[in-house]
């Protein structure tokens, strides 16, 4: 298993404009962390020789995105079907990685370290990354990425970059 983690960052110009470098924006550095747990496991669906699935968690937005990523004979990703919604930064984040990493290493290589396995990647946060912390000692909850369900309403004022269709029905 591999875990990295990465100081939050308030974004306080620019928006989401800065996913594409033409643009700029400026941002500050939080103490709250993100941390991304990634690990390989026993494939979900079928074992493929030119292929993997790659599984995303976040526990924060209760959301699992799934992907088959087949790189024999060309790259490909697509997305699954058991998608509740999609989220185009997760998608694309892998997208990106693996073309990074396709210029690197060879697609048999990178099959062979895999072994057939599917990757999981496991989303998590600091209670206090999505300025939350307020809202749960309020209602007498514990500081945990657990007690977000239980705000229920009162979690309105979270960060909307979840995904394309429910950032533009808020």
């Amino acid at each position: 298993m591999v875990t990295v983690a990465a100081s939050g960052k308030v974004l306080l110009a620019g928006g989401y404009l800065v996913l594409d470098q033409q643009y700029s924006g400026l941002v500050i550095s939080t103490s709250a962390q993100f941390r991304t747990h990634v690990c390989l496991h026993s494939a979900t669906d079928f074992p493929s020789v030119d292929s993997f699935a790659v599984v995303v968690t976040s526990r924060h937005m209760q959301q699992t995105w799934m992907y088959r990523i087949c790189l024999i004979p060309r790259f490909q990703m697509i997305s699954s079907s058991q998608n509740q919604s999609e989220n185009r930064f997760v998608a694309e984040t892998i997208r990106l990685c693996l073309k990074f990493l396709l210029l690197t290493r060879s697609a048999e290589y990178i099959l062979s370290k895999l072994q057939g396995r599917d990757m999981l990647i496991n989303l998590l946060s600091d209670v206090c990354f999505y300025s939350q912390h307020h809202n749960l000692r309020d209602a007498g909850l514990p500081l945990r990425s657990s007690s977000f369900p239980l705000l229920g309403d009162r979690v309105a004022a979270a960060p909307t970059f979840m995904s394309s269709s429910s950032s533009s029905s808020s």
